[in-house]
């Protein structure tokens, strides 16, 4: 008996290639399996291109509709309440006089 596992497969009675070397080797494929394998790699580049630009414009309007929500609440909430934190007398200098009425250092 030989080591040779292609002798073996004819000895056999088998087909005398492996099925990595009929894998690997496009010469040996069909146009069909060329068509396929040429317009499936086309597809995949075509899905992970269409892919990455939905995923950053998802991100892009995440971000866009956050940076929204936040506006409305900082003048609809927050915005009143600093304009009177601006007026309030408790914020002038020891609360005593206001920035109009300062003492002269003389």
């Amino acid at each position: 008996m030989t080591d040779n596992p292609a002798a073996v497969n004819v000895a056999r009675g088998w087909p005398s290639f492996t099925w990595a070397s009929y894998v690997l080797k496009p010469a040996h494929w069909s146009l069909a399996r060329r068509y396929l394998v040429s317009h499936f790699t086309v597809v995949l580049a075509g899905v992970l291109v269409v892919g990455a630009w939905v995923g950053h414009q998802i991100g892009e309007s995440v971000l866009q509709r956050t940076a929204g929500i936040t506006a409305l609440y900082v003048d609809s909430v927050v915005g009143p309440r600093l304009q009177a934190l601006a007026l309030d007398d408790r914020w002038t200098i020891a609360g005593w006089c206001r920035p109009t009425e300062m003492p002269s250092i003389d």
